[in-house]
């Protein structure tokens, strides 16, 4: 959960009302607060455990995020991944701030969340070819609070509920894909269990998943070199042509001259690798 968090006198801590509730927090109860300097901030209930949840923190500039995932992978640890990418600074190169929080039971991946768009239930079934583009659009167009898109694919015949946990399981493998090719930000791993209550079952176990991470960065950091990085700034010399495919018109039309690659990765829904692929043939082309 994410909340806002108010220093009152004395060290009193204010927490919104929900989230308290979450935590099982009446007015006045302590709480005890652990974090990593200018990253993460763990909340908690004092008293109620023998002490405050172990964590590790660092930046991902010294353990990058496969590295880290291994970690958590040969020790068969259950808890929490908090990944924090992007800075907000409104630099060239810079992109808003990104979170993405992997979840993991003896070291197995079971599910993931993330606030970068192209992360978003939505582009990745239209990114992996499992619902059309147009599908998602006029879907997306029925979402309310309590009907989430999953559930409107569902209701509108678009998905049957076993294609719908697939989709849920390929988000949460694209997000951990994803999210192993920052290479700048901060993590924090707390370690203990937590709500399982949306856990997935992936087709590939996590061993798989970190071979197919560093993979996919490998092809990144070659792709990048050919576009001049992700704070490379892209303007389309032509219109999409008649034919082209999907995803390439998406890019072409998102590249308006103003905002770094990284940035239009995220916000075409395509994200960095798959623009990647399409940018360079494009780019080739003088298009």
């Amino acid at each position: 959960m994410r909340a806002r968090l108010t220093i009152g006198f004395e060290g009193e801590v204010g927490l919104p009302p929900r989230e308290a509730a979450e935590l099982g927090l009446a007015p006045g109860d302590p709480v005890e607060l652990s974090g990593a300097r200018g990253a993460f901030l763990l909340v908690a209930p004092a008293g109620r455990d023998a002490g405050p949840r172990a964590y590790l923190a660092g930046s991902l500039a010294g353990l990058g995020v496969a590295e880290v995932v291994h970690l958590v992978f040969t020790s068969i640890r259950s808890g929490a991944l908090l990944l924090s990418t992007g800075d907000g600074a409104g630099g060239r190169e810079s992109r808003e701030a990104r979170q993405r929080t992997i979840y993991f039971r003896d070291g197995q991946v079971i599910f993931a969340a993330s606030s970068d768009p192209s992360d978003r239930l939505g582009p990745v079934l239209w990114r992996l070819g499992l619902v059309d583009g147009a599908a998602v659009e006029r879907c997306g167009r029925l979402v309310r609070p309590g009907r989430p898109l999953g559930q409107v694919l569902v209701d509108e015949g678009v998905l049957t509920p076993g294609q719908l946990y697939a989709g849920v399981a390929a988000q949460v493998r694209e997000i951990l894909l994803g999210a192993m090719l920052e290479t700048e930000g901060t993590f924090a791993f707390v370690d203990g269990p937590h709500d399982e209550s949306n856990a997935v079952r992936l087709q590939e176990r996590t061993r798989d998943l970190l071979l197919e991470g560093m993979k996919r960065l490998e092809e990144a950091e070659r792709l990048l070199a050919r576009v001049g990085g992700r704070g490379a700034v892209l303007s389309r010399a032509v219109d999409p042509p008649p034919g082209l495919g999907e995803h390439a018109a998406r890019l072409m039309r998102s590249c308006d001259g103003t905002r770094p690659f990284a940035a239009v990765a995220e916000e075409s829904g395509l994200g960095l690798l798959e623009a990647l692929r399409q940018a360079s043939p494009l780019l080739e082309a003088g298009a």
